[in-house]
């Protein structure tokens, strides 16, 4: 009786996993951003849960330390996303967007039944005082994580495999290369701990790097399309 070969990755996956993680963060980063002013605005009184989920331990770190922690952010989300197209795509039956969920979970609560105890918020959050809301809130952010990775992540594996080589290894090298030069150019900007219009240096910063890599990767995608058309009428 023949074995069923096991599933491998599909040729150039550590790209297209390193470019689906970048989207998947930035979605989830969008949706924490939304979320977050939206809270704000619900945050009337001391003792509400807006107010206790806008302003406790967690959020006070993350405003300190800004670069440190979009830092953090993007570099767990790729490498998530890199174990996603490793070992879980191609073995898991299912729609996309169906599989990026399942996956997300994971990380979901790893998140709020250990992190979150580490940092002192307790298991679930609870201890921050904002009732359900952290969990409601994680579980939300995980969920945008991998709604976005695993739509991405499938529609690039679909996509012809030739256009896919090309504009996902030259999508990959241009966001870190416009990360690192959008920060350079928005740290020389900076000057000191305020930038332009009297934004916090380091959120200056750190927008430079994401407009940066937004764009390196756009340009990135483009060029390899464009490339490819130049091989075809090369050979036709």
């Amino acid at each position: 009786m023949d074995s069923k070969p096991i599933e491998q990755p599909q040729g150039d996956w550590l790209a297209r996993s390193y470019v689906c993680g970048y989207f998947a963060s930035t979605a989830m980063l969008i949706v924490l951003m939304v979320a977050f002013m939206g809270m704000l605005m619900f945050s009337g009184t001391d003792a509400s849960w807006a107010q206790r989920l806008t302003d406790n331990t967690l959020t006070v770190a993350a405003k300190n330390s800004p670069f440190t922690s979009i830092t953090l952010h993007f570099m767990a989300g790729l490498l998530l996303a890199i174990g996603y197209g490793a070992f879980f795509h191609d073995k898991v039956k299912g729609p996309s967007w169906q599989k990026g969920l399942v996956y997300a979970m994971g990380p979901f609560l790893i998140s709020v039944l250990i992190f979150f105890p580490m940092v002192g918020a307790g298991v679930l959050g609870f201890s921050l005082g904002a009732g359900p809301l952290p969990l409601m809130g994680n579980m939300i952010l995980h969920g945008a994580y991998g709604l976005t990775l695993g739509l991405t992540y499938g529609l690039l594996t679909e996509w012809d495999s030739r256009v896919v080589r090309s504009s996902a290894r030259k999508a990959a090298f241009g966001l870190t290369a416009g990360g690192i030069l959008g920060f350079v150019v928005a740290y020389m900007m900076a000057g000191g701990t305020h930038g332009p219009l009297g934004i916090n240096a380091a959120w200056f910063q750190m927008s430079g790097a994401l407009v940066g890599s937004a764009l390196g990767c756009l340009i990135g995608v483009v060029s390899g399309q464009e490339k490819l058309a130049e091989r075809a009428l090369a050979h036709g």
